[in-house]
């Protein structure tokens, strides 16, 4: 994919009216790059009570707008939330939660297992390459999840690429998929079964699902 596209598909996420799709992209990116404008600021200067800082953030703050500000809040707490766990530079700790709070702070080891093929919740999951080799399709997975935006529950339906064991060491490995999501289905078999389409994927930035919670 081009950075182009890339970029459009980011874009699309930000259109709350769809009567105004080019007004909405163009409110949620200037607020986007403003409240990043002002949290590098507040990271390079110790005084908080800047009368322009404040004007600035509050000319752009999305009124009307929560749904906006909750996605670009959760967005930038899924891209920041381990550079700064480990930032903080935890104690060892004497408790085994302590211990294992200090461990995940610090990231898991570079070298990483894989599977073509791995038990769990006691069904059988393969990676899409192996699917291909084999007469059982075991890659297909399904998760429900709440959305960023409206709070509600959305069962995601997907495939499997790539299966990790992560290593953090004092016996904590947790395993997780790389996951490729499709859209949502549009219709319901007469068996009940949603029906998607694997050739048309959405979700690009948000493939890691922890195995456990795969269905």
């Amino acid at each position: 994919m081009w950075a182009y596209e890339r970029f459009m598909s980011s874009l699309n996420h930000y259109v709350l009216n769809r009567a105004y799709p080019e007004g909405s992209m163009i409110e949620a990116y200037c607020t986007e790059e403003v409240v990043e404008c002002c949290m590098d600021y507040l990271v390079d200067h110790k005084d908080r009570d800047d009368d322009s800082f404040h004007r600035a953030a509050h000319m752009y703050y999305p009124r009307g707008k929560p749904q906006m500000l909750r996605f670009w809040i959760m967005k930038e707490h899924k891209h920041r939330f381990t550079s700064w766990l480990m930032d903080l530079n935890l104690p060892e700790g004497s408790t085994v939660e302590e211990v294992s709070l200090k461990r995940l702070a610090s990231g898991p080891s570079s070298r990483v297992t894989t599977w073509q093929a791995y038990d769990i919740n006691d069904q059988t999951f393969y990676i899409a390459a192996k699917d291909k080799k084999s007469v059982c399709q075991n890659s297909g997975v399904r998760i429900d999840a709440i959305d960023d935006v409206t709070g509600s529950k959305i069962t995601y339906y997907g495939f499997i690429e790539d299966t990790w064991e992560l290593d953090y060491g004092s016996n904590i490995q947790i395993l997780v998929f790389r996951c490729q999501w499709v859209k949502h289905p549009q219709r319901v078999d007469n068996y009940g079964l949603a029906i998607v389409d694997l050739t048309k994927v959405e979700y690009k930035d948000d493939p890691w699902v922890l195995a456990t919670c795969i269905g």
